[in-house]
């Protein structure tokens, strides 16, 4: 497995942009209080934005099996068609990157 780096970014928002991910965090319609504060735990969050980005999936179904493969050091074929142990490992393996979950955070955090 290899960290993603710098030009790994292009990719992911290449995959974003054909995803429409982008419109859908700026339209979610997320319960808020009488000061527009989101009422939702980062955890819930997560999960919402996770689940928009799996419905969104399909739509860039090629470019993400490149991608997980190419981290996994792997085919997209062999990405594509395995049962699911290579998916686990990397997303273990990227959970594991200190300075990509801190660049995810404040990257979510900036959203809001």
């Amino acid at each position: 497995m290899r960290n993603l780096n710098n030009s790994d970014l292009f990719r992911v928002m290449k995959i974003i942009r054909k995803t429409g991910f982008k419109n859908k965090i700026k339209n979610l319609d997320l319960p808020k209080d009488e000061k527009g504060n989101v009422l939702l735990s980062d955890m819930e969050y997560y999960i919402v934005l996770l689940m928009e980005v799996i419905e969104g999936a399909p739509e860039a179904e090629e470019e993400i099996f490149k991608f997980l493969g190419d981290i996994a050091g792997v085919s997209a074929k062999k990405m594509k068609e395995d049962e699911f142990d290579l998916l686990l490992q990397v997303i273990e393996h990227l959970k594991g990157q200190e300075k990509l979950v801190a660049f995810l955070e404040q990257a979510f955090k900036s959203a809001n």
